[in-house]
């Protein structure tokens, strides 16, 4: 008897915010050797407009109707989490299928706490927050913002800009 390789769906952010780019780069850096090496199966994967959860959600049925195998669902955040989960209900298979999310919602950790949700990431805002007022006051002055001591590739130029 071979196991069946579990079918993994990713409902990315919106294709027009670099942000929901850098994500799906991250996750896929994790899930496409495990693609290629047929531990997972990469299922329907669509990015989703202005990250709006009901046209997620619209998506996602879609993505059900047309693939009943799917084992595990990425969703860019937990309002397309929520989305996922509340068509998985209608199916009676919320609590059956992990779905992802991140931003630390609410809602998105209510939905952990009753099992529809396996997961979140939550983001240290006030550090984030520090960071972006001290490069502002020095960019403000004038001066060499001392917290852009990183690099990141400007997708669209390809050029290395400095980063916080």
């Amino acid at each position: 008897d071979k196991a069946v390789k579990p079918k993994v769906a990713e409902l990315n952010g919106s294709p027009t915010d670099n942000n929901a780019t850098l994500f799906a780069q991250g996750y896929n850096s994790v899930l496409d050797p495990k693609y290629q090496s047929g531990e997972y199966v990469k299922g329907p994967n669509q990015s989703v407009p202005d990250w709006d959860n009901a046209q997620g959600g619209t998506i996602f049925e879609q993505m059900l109707t047309g693939n009943r195998d799917i084992k595990g669902v990425l969703a860019a955040n937990d309002g397309l989490g929520n989305a996922v989960i509340s068509v998985l209900k209608k199916n009676s298979l919320n609590g059956k299928v992990p779905v992802t999310g991140q931003d630390a919602t609410v809602q998105g950790l209510q939905n952990i706490l009753v099992g529809d949700q396996c997961m979140t990431v939550y983001k240290p805002i006030k550090q984030e927050a520090d960071a972006a007022a001290s490069l502002a006051v020095s960019l403000a002055k004038g001066q060499k913002p001392t917290t852009a001591t990183g690099t990141t590739t400007d997708p669209e130029s390809k050029k290395t800009v400095p980063s916080v």
